[in-house]
């Protein structure tokens, strides 16, 4: 049966009440001064000093350089700056053309090679310039021309100076052969002289006339000067052979004015040969009757 109050054990006694310590009191916390402001430092909060201002430097702001612009790495090549556009077209050479037009024009005698001097110059220098620059000018092959016509020019030249010096280009010096002057025909249609030999060993031509036309006018052409030449030449030739045109074994070589020299020089000559290309006999063929 369940145990009744009586059975249960007693509680512990307490302490006597002497022999606990008294607990001290607990000193009551001393108030913040009100005047100590929110931090306890005083009446007021500690200033701090501003960040400087303009006139803490001086009189204004300090004033810096501004930086200087990029231009790369020491020693780096400069490169320009522009829009982009249209890239320009090769141009030919302006010497180059002026080469080959005095090349031309130098080929003629009368220029005595200056001109063909100055294209072989202009040639050369053309050469240079589009070598430095080839994809802006061009005129290779002009330039070259020039050079080379005026190579031929120059040569020219050189030849009319050396046949002047031998006096071979003298304008007077068909015109001042002889009637009976017996000469060598020239195999050339354009002469200048004409070579004498003895008349008395054999020879290729014997000269029966000379004279000269009337050049106050125009030239009249190549073809009617040579038929003004012929009727000259015809009855002078029945005079000095003895015998007609139409029945001598003999025909007619003559020289006549051109227009480049119609001007200055207008002597023709007639001559007379054998056109079997026999050799004339020594002596004369004048009064032969042949």
């Amino acid at each position: 049966m369940p145990g009744s109050a009586a059975d249960l054990p007693s509680p512990p006694a307490a302490p006597p009440a002497s022999s606990i310590p008294p607990i001290a009191p607990i000193p009551p916390i001393a108030p913040i001064p009100s005047s100590s402001g929110l931090d306890g430092f005083g009446s007021t909060p500690p200033a701090y000093a501003p960040p400087p201002t303009a006139d803490a430097f001086g009189t204004s702001p300090p004033q810096y350089a501004p930086p200087p612009p990029y231009t790369g790495p020491v020693g780096a090549p400069a490169y320009g700056a522009a829009p982009y556009g249209v890239p320009a077209q090769p141009k030919n050479s302006g010497k180059a053309i002026t080469a080959l037009v005095l090349g031309v024009v130098g080929i003629v005698p009368c220029f005595f090679g200056v001109l063909s001097i100055l294209a072989i110059i202009f040639g050369l220098l053309a050469r240079k310039a589009i070598k430095a620059n080839p994809q802006t000018v061009t005129g290779k092959g002009m330039a070259t021309a020039g050079i080379v016509l005026g190579a031929v020019g120059v040569a020219i030249a050189a030849g009319f100076i050396a046949l002047a010096a031998s006096g071979k280009l003298d304008d007077d010096q068909i015109a001042d052969l002889a009637v009976g002057s017996c000469v060598e025909l020239p195999d050339s249609e354009v002469i200048f002289s004409l070579d004498t030999v003895p008349c008395d060993q054999p020879h290729a031509g014997e000269l029966f006339l000379q004279g000269e036309l009337d050049n106050d006018e125009d030239y009249p052409g190549a073809a009617d000067t040579q038929q003004i030449v012929v009727d000259r030449c015809l009855p002078a030739f029945e005079t000095y052979v003895g015998a007609t045109y139409d029945d001598s074994k003999y025909d007619i070589y003559f020289v006549y004015p051109q227009a480049k020299s119609w001007n200055v020089n207008s002597a023709f000559t007639c001559i007379v040969f054998d056109p079997s290309e026999v050799d004339l006999p020594a002596g004369s063929v004048k009064g032969s009757g042949d």
